[in-house]
C-alpha cells in the first residue's frame, strides 16, 4: 500500500485555526476517533459541552473575554496563573476583579478534575497520581524525576480500546477521549504537586493519544509555548501503536514531537496476537509512515519493543526485527514487560536481554533499553489502572 501525506484519521475535523480554540473539547468521542455524546454533567444548561479554562488557547481566552466584555491582557494574566505558577483556581488570582472570578467560575470552570490525589511513590522517587474527572472517570498521571529532569507520563484516553495482550488498561477497557483540558491539567497538577518545572513529557499513559489526534496536537502546541508550559518540542514524546493515518497527519503539522511506535514484534502475525490492532495497521503501512514522518522532523522514529519471555525474546526475534528496520531511520527502545495482575507474561533473563539488545544492535540500529521506572507501584508501561 502506497501511502500520502493526505490520507485523514478519524477523531472530528480540527477546530480554528491552530486548535484548541472556543471548539476544541467540546465533545467528548464515544468511541475511538468518533464524535459522540458528551456526558450530562459536562454540559451546560443548553446542552453543550461544557467548556474549561484549558480547553482554550490564548487566542481562544482573548475571545472568551472579548464575548464578556473584557479585554484582552486579562488573558495574559489568567494564562501567567496557570502556566507559569500552576495555579488553576479562580480565587487564587489576585490580579483579577473580583466580579470577573467569579463569572469565569460559573462560565468557564478553571480545573477540569474534580480531585487529584496521590496514589503511592516508589522507592526510585517516581510518583502516580489519580485524577477524577467532572463526569466520574478516573485517569493516572506519573511523575518521573531523574536528576535535574522531572519527566511526566500523561494520559488521553479514560480507558483503551486497543486491548493489547500485556497491558493493564486496555483490559479495563475504553470509556472516552480526554478533553484538552483533562490532557493539560494533568502538567499543570503534576507540576504544582512536584515543586519542580516538568522537563520532559510523554503521552505514553492510559489511551491511544492518535485515536485523540486533535485535543492531543492542541495540548503539543500549548506545551511548546514559550508563552506556556514552555516544553520543546524535543522534549515531548507522542507514543502510538500505529495509528497509521494519525502518523501521516503529524507530518503537516507546524510542530514535530518525537514518536514513539510501539511495535513489539516484526512478525504481523505475532504482532496482532499481542496488540490486535495490528490487524487494521499493518507493518509495511506503519514503517512507511514513520519514514514520511522521520523526515519531516529530521529525526528518527523510536520503535518501541515491549520483551516478553518465551513470545518476541528470541534470537530469532532479534534477527527479525534487526533486518525489519536495518538502513532505516529508527532507533529501538527495549522494554522488558512489567508486571500486571492477572496476566501471565514475564520478562527475559538479563542475560536474554542482553544478547537481544547486542543482536540488533549488530544490524547498526541504536538500542536503548528502559528501567521500570514506578514498577514496585503499578507506575510503569502498561500497569497504569484506575484504582475505582
Amino acid at each position: 500500500m502506497r501511502l500520502n501525506r493526505s490520507t485523514k484519521t478519524g477523531g472530528g475535523k480540527r477546530g480554528p485555526g491552530k486548535g484548541g480554540s472556543l471548539e476544541s473539547g467540546r465533545r467528548a468521542p464515544a468511541s475511538p476517533g468518533e464524535a459522540g455524546e458528551a456526558p450530562d454533567s459536562m454540559r451546560d444548561r443548553r446542552g453543550a459541552w461544557r467548556l474549561s479554562l484549558l480547553d482554550l488557547d490564548a487566542a481562544g481566552l482573548e475571545a472568551f473575554l472579548a464575548g464578556i466584555g473584557e479585554q484582552a491582557f486579562r488573558a495574559r494574566q489568567i494564562r501567567e496563573w496557570v502556566y507559569r505558577r500552576n495555579i488553576i483556581d479562580y480565587a487564587a488570582m489576585t490580579n483579577i476583579p473580583a466580579m470577573l472570578r467569579e463569572k469565569l467560575s460559573s462560565d468557564l470552570p478553571a480545573d477540569p478534575f474534580a480531585s487529584c490525589e496521590p496514589v503511592r511513590t516508589a522507592s526510585d522517587g517516581t510518583e502516580k497520581l489519580e485524577l477524577a474527572t467532572r463526569d466520574g472517570e478516573r485517569i493516572q498521571t506519573v511523575i518521573i524525576p531523574q536528576d535535574q529532569r522531572v519527566t511526566l507520563c500523561i494520559s488521553t484516553q479514560a480507558g483503551c480500546a486497543l486491548a493489547c495482550a500485556f497491558c493493564a488498561t486496555g483490559a479495563a477497557g475504553y470509556r472516552r477521549n480526554l478533553t484538552r483540558a483533562e490532557i493539560l491539567g494533568q502538567v499543570v497538577h503534576s507540576t504544582a504537586r512536584s515543586g519542580r518545572r516538568i522537563s520532559n513529557v510523554v503521552f505514553m499513559g492510559m489511551g491511544e493519544p492518535l485515536l485523540n489526534y486533535r485535543n492531543v496536537m492542541s495540548a503539543v502546541r500549548e506545551l511548546a509555548d514559550e508563552n506556556g508550559l514552555a516544553v520543546g518540542t524535543r522534549k515531548i514524546t507522542v507514543s502510538t501503536v500505529g495509528v497509521v493515518q494519525g502518523i501521516i497527519r503529524m507530518c503537516s503539522e507546524e510542530l514535530h514531537p518525537n514518536l514513539a511506535i510501539s511495535l513489539h514484534s516484526a512478525d504481523q502475525r505475532q504482532r496482532e496476537k499481542l496488540a490486535p490492532s495490528a490487524r487494521k495497521w499493518k507493518l509495511d503501512e506503519i514503517l512507511e509512515a514513520a519514514e514520511l514522518y522521520a523526515a519531516a522532523c529530521g529525526r528518527p522514529v523510536t520503535f518501541e519493543y515491549t520483551l516478553i519471555d518465551g513470545v518476541n525474546s528470541s534470537q530469532a526475534d532479534a534477527d527479525r526485527l534487526g533486518k525489519l528496520l536495518k538502513k532505516r531511520s529508527a532507533k529501538v527502545n527495549l522494554i522488558p514487560v512489567n508486571p500486571v495482575p492477572g496476566m501471565k507474561f514475564k520478562p527475559p533473563d538479563g542475560d536474554s536481554i542482553r544478547r537481544f539488545k547486542l543482536k540488533i544492535e549488530a544490524y547498526g540500529i541504536i538500542a536503548t533499553l528502559r528501567t521500570g521506572r514506578g514498577s514496585e507501584i503499578q507506575a510503569a508501561c502498561g500497569q497504569l489502572k484506575p484504582q475505582v
